[in-house]
């Protein structure tokens, strides 16, 4: 991908990549390639363990750190990845109650089954040492002189370690930017893979039905500017799509605007054919035009398809 890039010639630009390519390996080599980057990062690595560390008193006691749009805390630290660089990495570590009430749940659930395990191979008294090596990172296990499992109990300290973990996560970023921007910017990129699934179930492009690349690449040119119209009216509708969700979705939108229209009199005048619901007035005034001021617009640019795009806010005024 990133070879591709430069290929191109693709400057100034930045990638957004979930856990699965977190390596200080990689991150190098977005750096020596002079790309930014954004990237989740994987818990068991040495110096995201000291950020959280680091911070975990901070962001489970602290309200000043709290993210009120995403609903948990985060704080950002400055870390340097690479002695032998000079350079500076910026660490944001995230912790969410919610998130972490419920891996405690699944922490607690998993240790009661180890427990029962445990307990079922006690009763056999036929377990040896060897069979119980998975065990050992939390439990202090018992064994007879010939080696056979007699009894265990919990390495307590362990399990609050795991415990402590709960509902923490870490991004790494190239840039200095807040911990509200890291994580606004990574699940952004949800965006992107929503909208692609977008292409396939409601513009057909599960099967693209052409014969030649010259077609194919016509098609999807044409489908591409039809996503970003879609995501365009997406965003539009945010603020009510939050107040009624079964309401206000886009379909329903290009529905409403579909009804919006003119009709020519004899006299070259036109008037509307209907008056404004109230749902066609909440999509109209989220693009600041009110009832009047379509009126008024619709009878000055009597062409349909014009007014239609003027009220999804992809003309501009």
């Amino acid at each position: 991908m990133v070879e591709r890039a430069e290929h191109y010639g693709c400057k100034g630009i930045g990638f957004v990549l979930d856990r699965g390519y977190f390596s200080l390996s990689n991150i190098r080599f977005y750096e020596e390639r002079g790309y930014d980057y954004i990237i989740m990062t994987k818990g068991n690595a040495v110096f995201i363990r000291e950020a959280v560390e680091e911070c975990s008193a901070v962001l489970k006691n602290g309200y000043n750190c709290f993210l009120e749009k995403h609903e948990l805390y985060g704080i950002t630290i400055e870390k340097k990845l690479f002695l032998s660089s000079d350079k500076k990495q910026y660490v944001h570590v995230y912790y969410d109650e919610r998130k972490a009430a419920e891996e405690i749940i699944v922490l607690n659930k998993r240790f009661a089954m180890m427990d029962r395990h445990l307990e079922e191979k006690k009763e056999k008294k036929t377990v040896r040492k060897e069979e119980l090596k998975e065990y050992e990172n939390y439990y202090r296990l018992r064994y007879d002189d010939n080696g056979y499992f007699l009894s265990y109990q919990r390495k307590e300290k362990e399990v609050k370690k795991l415990a402590d973990k709960c509902g923490i996560f870490a991004i790494v970023t190239s840039e200095k930017m807040s911990a509200e921007e890291a994580l606004d910017t990574y699940r952004n990129r949800d965006v992107v893979e929503k909208i692609f699934r977008m292409d396939k179930s409601y513009l057909g492009n599960d099967v693209f039905r052409v014969h030649d690349n010259e077609k194919l690449e016509g098609k999807m040119f044409v489908s591409f500017v039809a996503l970003v119209i879609r995501s365009a009216i997406q965003q539009k509708l945010k603020p009510l799509y939050k107040k009624n969700r079964k309401e206000y979705t886009v379909p329903m939108a290009l529905r409403q605007h579909e009804r919006l229209g003119l009709t020519k009199l004899s006299d070259d005048k036109y008037h509307l054919r209907y008056a404004l619901t109230n749902k066609q007035k909440a999509l109209l005034e989220i693009h600041g035009i009110n009832e009047k001021e379509y009126e008024i617009q619709s009878k000055t640019s009597p062409g349909t398809t014009a007014n239609h795009c003027r009220c999804i806010g992809l003309v501009g005024s």
